[in-house]
């Protein structure tokens, strides 16, 4: 049975990427990367079942696993292709006076958004898996910490923007620039061994050709990056095994692609299991204990919140209020034991976990038009809604393979303060530009 899924899931998959090369647009381009990756997130680790630690769980449950991930995926792409069929009238986001400063100075833009960039990638110097308690790693995270994380992730689209921009003016001096930012920007990184991470730079280009209807450089760049991972993910699953215990050097002398490097790589993705064998603890988890109650609930509502104002806020998507309530933790301490790490828990499973197998489809429904309406907002606006767009894009289809409701609105939550802000500012520079502007001469008085 779980073959008969996943080849029904492959088969959709495979559908969206022959609808976007077909009818390129900014919604079928989006539904083409999350199947790209859906393949090998779900459909090869359960093909290829027998390489992988999911041969040891009960049919049931594996059948159950990527059942539910057909589903969600299915209800999604219904939800999109519902709003998109309706059209999307009117414009985007727009800040005329901040877009018309990044288009003039391009060379500030890119130098600016690179060097923020750069040094919270630098100064992030203890990762998520090197930390003895996950507790005291999250309260030590202050709030200005959060802030600067955003704004790394918003300059880091803009650098993207840019270089895109780059490309469409056919400015030589300014590609190269542009590419060598983007390239430092992955090299800071590399240690960490976090594949998607190692990408991302490469991943937000894609989007924003995206959005700039781009369409067969889109194609191009993301096949190139998607070889890129399917190379690199070997070597750096065995750099991250060494950020353990600081052995990165150690793994990185002594790593080998093998006799096979193909089969190498192909085992990097059957690995990718480890997904569908976390929802599927997850599950049980569900099945066992209950739903999750008000305050997991709460702690969505409560994102806007300072924590200096309440400093007991919840863990985000947490039924717990810390983080090891938050599904992907919790996957990890129930399939790991009581230590430190995250398994990846995506959308389906956690629609799961809030309502049940009712809840999946109608999860997947709203989700889908929630994010084929965003996608187009942005879409449609000038600069800096086309680099939200580019973080959109990529955390909705690559880095939540896809993501649920409740995920997507807490992005949305994230975003509104600071596009309202965006928004402030311009009003008050266009106040500033107007009344900079000399004064209308009055005509003379009749004799």
């Amino acid at each position: 049975m779980h073959i008969l899924l996943a080849l029904m899931l492959i088969t959709v998959c495979v559908v969206l990427v022959a609808l976007a090369v077909w009818r390129p647009t900014p919604l079928s381009a989006f539904c083409a990367t999350f199947g790209l990756f859906s393949i090998g997130y779900y459909g090869l680790p359960m093909l290829l079942i027998e390489r992988s630690t999911l041969r040891y769980l009960p049919e049931g449950e594996i059948s159950a696993t990527i059942g539910m991930a057909l589903l969600f995926l299915v209800s999604l792409v219904t939800g999109v292709a519902a709003l998109s069929r309706g059209g999307h009238k009117g414009g985007g986001f727009r800040v005329a006076v901040l877009d018309g400063l990044i288009e003039r100075h391009w060379w500030k833009a890119a130098i600016i958004s690179n060097l923020i960039v750069w040094a919270n990638n630098g100064l992030r110097t203890v990762t998520f898996y090197q930390v003895e308690s996950v507790d005291e790693y999250v309260a030590g995270r202050s709030a200005i910490e959060g802030v600067l994380g955003f704004a790394s992730g918003l300059a880091q689209a803009l650098s993207a923007l840019l270089l895109v921009m780059a490309l469409q003016s056919r400015k030589s001096n300014r590609i190269a620039f542009a590419v060598l930012g983007l390239a430092t920007q992955m090299a800071i990184v590399f240690n960490a061994g976090q594949r998607l991470i190692l990408i991302f730079p490469i991943l937000l280009v894609v989007a924003v050709m995206v959005a700039r209807r781009a369409f067969r450089l889109a194609g191009a760049t993301l096949a190139a990056g998607i070889g890129f991972l399917m190379v690199i993910s070997p070597f750096a699953v065995a750099i991250r095994a060494g950020s353990w215990n600081s052995q990165q050097d150690v793994q990185a002398e002594n790593f080998s692609y093998g006799e096979d490097p193909l089969d190498t790589m192909l085992q990097s993705i059957v690995d990718r299991g480890d997904i569908l064998q976390s929802m599927a603890t997850l599950k049980a988890h569900v099945d066992a204990n209950g739903r999750v109650g008000p305050l997991y609930y709460w702690s969505v509502a409560a994102i806007p919140i300072p924590r200096l104002i309440y400093p007991g806020k919840p863990y985000v998507l947490s039924d717990t209020g810390t983080m090891r309530g938050e599904a992907s933790v919790l996957a990890w301490n129930l399939t790991m034991g009581s230590s430190t790490g995250s398994l990846t828990a995506f959308g389906s499973i956690i629609a799961y976990r809030e309502g049940g197998w009712a809840w999946i489809p109608v999860n997947g429904l709203l989700t889908g038009m929630m994010i084929a309406w965003l996608l187009m907002w942005f879409q449609r606006g000038g600069l800096l809604s086309q680099a939200f767009f580019a973080m959109a894009f990529v955390n909705w289809s690559i880095r939540k393979v896809p993501p649920s409701l409740f995920e997507v609105m807490v992005d949305i939550m994230t975003y509104v303060p600071v596009l309202a802000a965006l928004y402030i500012l311009n009003r008050i520079l266009e106040g500033e530009r107007g009344s900079a502007l000399p004064a209308a001469t009055a005509p003379p008085a009749p004799a």
